[in-house]
């Protein structure tokens, strides 16, 4: 992907997950909590997958085949760098959703004097912009696996074909 494309994506998606909080924060106020164990433990399974898949891609044949395979997008790395890149992303994307559900479980037990915040004529609490991060980050999650699978699949094709 060409490097304004990329800054251009980046953009789109900070702007799309600034909006998506506020309105959560403000309007939507999607409070389901009660899943979050759930997506927590999604998470982990994910994260269990990302180090098992690098793992046996390390210690394979397929990691040099990958590795002699040039990316058709980018002419610097190999469909090696790609995969590692992207589960690499992933992992830091599934980590970060851990995170925020984690702060969201402590802000939840214990009371701040200052976690109530007034923007306008809205009211809302900084544990509910944690709740908020952790729906879109856990989108943001589901949707990073589902594309994982899809590029590890089309690399195996891919390997297999040029064998």
């Amino acid at each position: 992907m060409p490097q304004r494309m990329k800054i251009f994506s980046t953009i789109i998606i900070s702007v799309f997950a600034i909006v998506f909080v506020i309105l959560n924060v403000t309007y939507w106020k999607i409070d389901n909590s009660d899943a979050f164990g759930n997506i927590a433990t999604f998470l982990s399974i994910c994260i269990g997958f990302n180090i098992t898949a690098l793992s046996i891609i390390a210690t394979s044949p397929f990691a040099k085949h990958l590795y002699k395979i040039e990316d058709e997008n980018d002419n610097s790395k190999t469909l090696l760098h790609v995969l590692v890149g992207r589960v690499k992303i992933s992992t830091v994307i599934f980590v970060l959703c851990l995170s925020f559900i984690l702060l969201h479980s402590f802000f939840g037990k214990i009371p701040f004097s200052w976690e109530e915040m007034h923007i306008s004529h809205f009211n809302f609490l900084f544990r509910d912009i944690i709740r908020s991060l952790v729906w879109f980050t856990s989108i943001v999650s589901l949707t990073v696996f589902v594309s994982l699978i899809y590029l590890f699949s089309s690399f195996v094709i891919k390997s297999a074909s040029s064998s």
